[in-house]
Parts: structure tokens; sequence; C-alpha cells
């Protein structure tokens, strides 16, 4: 699943705590808990239609960043995301994973959504992604 294979990228990247295995981290799939209060959530969003015969996809993500009740603390750890993967390009997301042609975030900066029930800031980053997708009909 290419969310999850994001969320080990981020995490060897050091801006996440993620484990597909294990409880526990600060980065969720398909999900974002009450808990804890700083988070990131990376859901799958669809993505563009594609040639039936060329080997490649265009996923779309969206990755939704929980701060504090300051605002500061999300829009920060937001812009440390979009920085790390927007222009990303020609890298395999985990060994033997996908392989991620280009990713580009889908607007200039993170987009602030405002605080959650408990006044915590969140901030939204969609991301467009190009990747290597061969099947036995295409490529």
């Amino acid at each position: 699943m290419l969310a999850v294979e994001l969320a080990t990228y981020l995490d060897d990247q050091g801006l996440v705590t993620f484990s597909a295995t294990a409880a526990g981290g600060d980065c969720f799939v398909e999900k974002l808990p009450q808990s804890p209060d700083e988070a990131v959530a990376i859901m799958s969003t669809g993505g563009w239609r594609e040639d039936g015969k060329l080997g490649y996809d265009s996923p779309t993500l969206q990755l939704v960043v929980r701060g504090t009740k300051d605002p500061q603390a999300g829009f920060e750890r937001a812009v440390a995301l979009y920085d790390a993967l927007h222009g990303l390009h020609a890298v395999e997301l985990v060994d033997g994973g996908t392989y991620v042609v280009g990713c580009w975030a889908q607007q200039s900066a993170p987009i602030r959504l405002g605080p959650d029930d408990n006044g915590r800031y969140e901030y939204s980053i969609n991301l467009l992604l190009h990747v290597r997708s061969l099947t036995m009909h295409r490529e």
C-alpha cells in the first residue's frame, strides 16, 4: 500500500515515527486517532485516470498534520513534510517497493484546516505522485 510505504519513507527520514507492525508512533495510515496530540495521517485519495497500456499511475494522497493549540507547531511540521515531499523524484520508497518518478504538492504551502474539537491546529498537504506500475497488460 502506497500510504504505508510513504509513512515508512518519512520514518526513515526522521520526520515521523511509524511502524506498520507495532502500536505507537505519531504517523497513521488511513486514520487520525485522537491521540497523540501531535500526529500525521496519510490518506489515500484516489488519483488520476491512467492509460491502459503505459506502466505508470498517478495516485493522490493527503497528509493531515495535527499540532498543538499553538498554530505554529503544526505549521512548522507541515512545512517540513512539504519540503521533504514536493519535488521528490527518482526514488524507491522502500526496498523493492514503489518507484516514485515524481511527487508534487497540489498547493504552494500547507493548507490551514483550523483547530479540531480539542483546539489542536491541523494542516493539509495534498500530493500527486507519478509512479511506475507494471502489470500484465501494461509495459
